[in-house]
C-alpha cells in the first residue's frame, strides 16, 4: 500500500492561528516588597521573634512561606533576605500572596494584645514593576520567547514612530526636525 501526499509548509504567527503560538501560559502580577515595622517587632518577646522568623515553611497560617526573614542576634533586629525573596519570586508566582497571608496572621496576633498595636509586617506594591512567568509549549525556550516578543514590540514602536514622522513631515513641509527622532533600538 502506498500513499501519495502533497503538503505545503507555511510559517505563521500566533495572531493568525493558535497552532503557531509557542506559549502555553503567561502569568503576571505586580511586584511587591516586604516592609517590617522594626519598632513593633522590638516589642515582641524574643521567643515570639524566633517563632516569627524560624517557623516551618509549609504549615499555615502564621508561618512564613519561605525562609526570607532572618533574626540578627547582634543587632537584635529582623531582616529581609533580599536574595531569598528573589529566588522565591522566581519559583512561585503566588509568593507575595502567601506572604500577605503570613503578615495578616502576625498583625492580628500583635493586635490581640493591644488593638491599637501597629502592623508588624506589610506587603507593599512596587509601582511600575511586575513579575512574569512564561511557560513554553516546548517549541522555543521561555527566554527566547520573551526576547523575541520584546524585539517585535520595539519594531512596532519604531514603525509607528516612522509613520508619525512621515505624517508630521508631510504636514510641516521640508526641513522638519523631529525632536523625538530617536529609535527604540
Amino acid at each position: 500500500q502506498e500513499l501519495k501526499i502533497e503538503a505545503i509548509a507555511r510559517k505563521g504567527i500566533g495572531k493568525e492561528h493558535a497552532k503557531w503560538n509557542p506559549v502555553s501560559t503567561v502569568a503576571m502580577q505586580i511586584d511587591a516588597e516586604i516592609e517590617l515595622n522594626d519598632e513593633a517587632l522590638a516589642q515582641l518577646p524574643v521567643d515570639k521573634i524566633y517563632e516569627f522568623v524560624n517557623t516551618p515553611t509549609d504549615d499555615p497560617p502564621g508561618w512564613c512561606p519561605a525562609k526570607v526573614l532572618t533574626y540578627n542576634e547582634v543587632a537584635r533586629t529582623v531582616e529581609v533576605d533580599l536574595q531569598a525573596v528573589e529566588e522565591e519570586k522566581a519559583k512561585d508566582t503566588g509568593f507575595f500572596d502567601k506572604m500577605a497571608y503570613f503578615a495578616e496572621h502576625w498583625n492580628e496576633y500583635n493586635q490581640l494584645k493591644d488593638n491599637t498595636a501597629p502592623d508588624l509586617v506589610r506587603i507593599r506594591d512596587r509601582p511600575g514593576r511586575f513579575v512574569y512567568a512564561v511557560e513554553s509549549t516546548g517549541v522555543m525556550p521561555p527566554a527566547l520567547i520573551v526576547k523575541t516578543a520584546i524585539d517585535v514590540l520595539r519594531e512596532k514602536i519604531n514603525q509607528l514612530q516612522r509613520e508619525v514622522h512621515k505624517k508630521a513631515e508631510a504636514e510641516a513641509g521640508e526641513g522638519y526636525q523631529d525632536p523625538y527622532a530617536q529609535s527604540f533600538m
